[in-house]
């Protein structure tokens, strides 16, 4: 049997992480790289040589013919900014608007421009670089064109898609709020040396205050209480609930406004530990959800863009 060939290189670099995938030409991943080299880590101009650093020896002997990057790598933090592409859109139109870059040992390489989604008003309301492309390939994974895409993360995103049409976006600063409760609040001190461990318990307790009714702005201070008058709680413990109250309350805003006759699925694309987290939660709240891992959706959204893009891309 012959060894799988190398055919591209996919690279979702985002702002506190690089991750990258080299695939053959059927989209089995055949090797990757991780790092914490995300582009607001590393000094300004040195993305090409941060890249070089990470996957140099996949280019080697002209083994890959093309790299596709998304995520943060394309805007001003990263190799350069590429023009957001409005919603809504379709993949056709964000293959069209793929950035080609230089680079010294690749033939080519292409920076995914990431979309925009914009009020009436012609405001715009919401922005996305990187999960455009697991949102595509969750379509595709699942051939599924009508479907409310939720992307859990620092800045969780909302994604509409209808005929196949990414129409809004919206986000939730779930992650980055909880980060900062976690390590700079007055709630620090009562979470401190938690880890990333879950008590499911307390976690489904701050998901259930939510749906009682508590308030984002209110209920997280509960730990703080119980931890002056009564410390029996373990960190774990704490934590978890603040987790429940921040996941839960982000579902419970964003499904209420969702639509009651829309067609499609409910589909959240994201890591391990955070699909069993959401699961939890969709789940306590009465919604069925299909889970999806964001590596695959990844890799399948990069292949999508690259089998649509131009022949010739500028």
């Amino acid at each position: 049997m012959n060894k799988p060939t190398a055919n591209a290189v996919y690279v979702d670099w985002g702002t506190s992480s690089f991750r990258a995938y080299l695939v053959d030409e059927t989209g089995n991943c055949l090797d990757q790289r991780a790092s914490v080299q995300g582009v607001k880590k590393i000094d300004p101009g040195s993305c090409e040589a941060v890249l070089q650093e990470n996957i140099g020896d996949w280019l080697e002997g002209d083994r890959v013919a093309k790299i596709l990057m998304a995520g943060m790598v394309g805007s001003d933090l990263g190799w350069c900014a590429v023009p957001l592409v409005r919603a809504p859109c379709v993949a056709a139109m964000i293959a069209e608007k793929l950035f080609t870059a230089q680079h010294s040992q690749c033939a080519e390489i292409q920076i995914v421009p990431g979309v925009a989604s914009c009020e009436d008003t012609g405001h715009v309301s919401g922005i996305m670089r990187g999960e455009e492309v697991q949102v595509l390939g969750g379509m595709a994974l699942q051939n599924e064109k009508n479907a409310v895409f939720c992307l859990p993360g620092s800045h969780s995103k909302w994604v509409n898609v209808s005929e196949g049409s990414i129409t809004s976006i919206r986000t939730f600063m779930t992650g980055e709020l909880f980060d900062l409760m976690c390590g700079q609040s007055v709630l620090a001190d009562c979470m401190r040396h938690a880890g990333a461990e879950m008590d499911r318990n307390t976690f489904v307790a701050g998901v259930e205050c939510v749906r009682s009714g508590g308030n984002l702005l209110e209920a997280p201070f509960r730990v703080r209480a119980e931890f002056v008058a009564d410390p029996h709680r373990s960190p774990v413990e704490r934590k978890s609930f603040v987790s429940g109250v921040m996941i839960g309350s982000e579902i419970a805003a964003a499904t209420a406004e969702m639509k009651a006759d829309r067609s499609g699925e409910l589909i959240v694309i994201g890591s391990q530990q955070l699909l069993s987290a959401y699961h939890l939660a969709f789940t306590r709240h009465g919604h069925s959800i299909t889970c999806i891992q964001g590596e695959e959706a990844f890799i399948a959204g990069c292949r999508l863009l690259q089998g649509r893009a131009p022949k010739t891309a500028s």
